[in-house]
């Protein structure tokens, strides 16, 4: 029998989003402290000369890290201000058109399985973001056209759809319009999981109701927690016997929520600290009980063998960096929809840390991760692939097909003041370069 998510009896006491006077009054002086210790990471350059590193981008990497390690809190919960304006975008931008839209909350009969939470957090209304390139009409889709759906990362804590120039560059340089997802940042009881899961539900449904572009015709891509984000959007349409995306685009997936693969002691130039995606963790899954994170829901590198038969017609595209602490489960990942059948394309930045194709329109990097990010995507938009059936689940592997109906016993016994229980994610920056 799969596990069911088991809603978290006991209040949540963990870590959550503190105010925003609370987070300068550790940010500033952290900030000093760091900017204090770039002499000496200097000189470890100078000495070591890590290869694939600048000296800029490795004290950028290593003012990070430093900012990770010694700023304790994370950040404040999202205003709504926030969720629904879009920041000043990092990178050179290219000429793009970008439409805010209204999206409706997830369709009611999508807010089953793991999209059925306790009753504090609700389906809402968010913003969506459409990137236009040059030359390319606006509105419904036309005969023929496909459209990049992009998820972006920051730990459930951070981020926005624009908050880089990667978007904007994905859709200039593939000729495609990009949908750039917006959900809720998990930093407080109504915004947890399975909020971002149900923001996910209803982009999907406005790209492909509203728009009315065909399943087949999307290409779903995410960075990171993005990809993290993905992974569950996929499982759930699958679970719904809706068409699944006529590809997979994924940077850095964020795949195990257990922490605990070698690479965390082995990958120290990457910027990402255990301590702080820990507390990222633990915020994003307040409503669940604490196993819950160890299973293929939440930690995905752990599903059973036989459970990625449902993307056999599905081709996926997956780059990570070959210093990063996300290595290990990106590559046991690749591994796992390979043995099961999937087709699975990789390219490896052998000297890049953590989201190098998003840190490369930031700042260039000689590995020109974002080029072969693109190539990755535009190869799965070569592919014309049907709405193909959903693939089912092999009897060895139930748990990929039970969504639906764990909802009940994920809900069992609830009771309506449930969020009485609980009382009340982490820089997980895209960014990144190698060989410099």
């Amino acid at each position: 029998m799969p596990t069911t998510l088991t809603l978290r009896r006991s209040p949540y006491t963990g870590p959550t989003g503190r105010s925003g006077a609370l987070n300068i009054a550790f940010t500033i002086p952290s900030i000093i402290l760091a900017i204090a210790a770039l002499p000496i990471s200097t000189i470890r350059y100078l000495f070591t000369r890590p290869k694939g590193f600048s000296l800029k981008i490795f004290l950028i990497f290593r003012l990070l890290r430093f900012l990770n390690l010694l700023v304790p809190i994370l950040p404040p919960p999202e205003k709504r201000k926030a969720l629904w304006e879009g920041p000043k975008t990092a990178g050179t931008l290219p000429e793009v058109k970008i439409e805010t839209v209204k999206v409706a909350p997830a369709p009611e009969a999508w807010r089953v399985g793991y999209a059925a939470g306790p009753n504090v957090v609700k389906a809402i209304e968010m913003p969506g973001y459409i990137i236009t390139p040059a030359g390319i009409a606006s509105g419904p889709a036309r005969d023929g056209e496909k459209i990049i759906m992009y998820i972006h990362g920051g730990a459930y804590v951070r981020g926005h759809p624009l908050w880089t120039a990667f978007p904007h560059r994905l859709a200039a340089e593939t000729g495609r319009r990009v949908y750039g997802v917006q959900y809720r940042k998990t930093l407080d009881d109504a915004t947890a999981f399975p909020g971002p899961l149900l923001d996910a539900l209803a982009a999907w449904a406005y790209v492909t109701k509203e728009m009315g572009f065909r399943a087949s015709q999307i290409i779903l891509s995410g960075d990171s927690a993005g990809a993290h984000l993905s992974l569950m959007l996929v499982r759930q349409l699958q679970a719904l016997g809706e068409a699944l995306p006529g590809g997979l685009a994924f940077a850095s997936p964020w795949v195990d929520f257990t922490c605990s693969f070698p690479c965390w002691n082995k990958h120290t130039l990457d910027y990402i600290t255990i301590t702080k995606l820990r507390k990222c963790i633990d915020s994003a899954t307040r409503h669940y009980a604490d196993e819950v994170k160890q299973g293929a829901f939440f930690s995905p590198v752990n599903a059973e063998a036989g459970h990625w038969r449902f993307l056999i017609n599905t081709p996926v595209f997956v780059s990570y960096g070959g210093l990063e602490v996300f290595m290990d489960e990106d590559e046991a990942l690749v591994a796992a929809m390979r043995e099961d059948g999937v087709h699975v394309t990789v390219w490896k930045d052998e000297y890049g840390v953590h989201d190098t194709p998003i840190f490369d329109c930031v700042i260039p990097t000689k590995s020109k991760a974002f080029t072969h990010f693109k190539d990755g995507v535009l190869d799965l938009l070569r592919i014309e692939a049907a709405d193909a059936e959903v693939v089912p689940a092999s009897p060895k592997t139930s748990e990929s097909s039970s969504v639906l109906v764990e909802a009940e016993a994920n809900r069992e016994g609830e009771v309506d003041d449930h969020d009485d229980d609980h009382t009340e994610v982490g820089f997980d920056v895209d960014v990144e370069d190698k060989e410099a």
